[in-house]
């Protein structure tokens, strides 16, 4: 017998449908932009508006890359530059992905 609440425990552990590293990084564009724009002599809101971009731009990503693509996009960052052409050669012959 399984209770709903069972089920819900293997998901992610998310906030309003963003990840921990996803509202961090939000929080960040948030405060740094606003600070930004604010030495630049332009309105705050400006800095909102960009981090809601940002938030859409994160909500549209993970519908379509599912769940956790920062952390995956971040990991695929970091590989050596000379896995990436090996990486596009096996992309463009259908070959298997990483």
């Amino acid at each position: 017998m399984r209770a709903p609440i069972y089920r819900n425990l293997d998901q992610p552990f998310q906030v309003m449908g963003f990840s921990v590293a996803e509202l961090t990084l939000l929080a960040v564009t948030l405060v740094g932009g606003g600070e930004l724009f604010q030495l630049l002599g332009v309105h705050r809101v400006w800095a909102f508006v960009a981090t809601l971009i940002l938030a859409s731009v994160f909500f549209v990503f993970r519908r379509s890359f599912g769940d956790l693509f920062v952390r995956r996009l971040l990991r695929f960052l970091r590989l050596p530059a000379v896995l990436y052409p090996k990486l596009l050669l096996n992309s463009l012959r259908g070959g298997p992905r990483p």
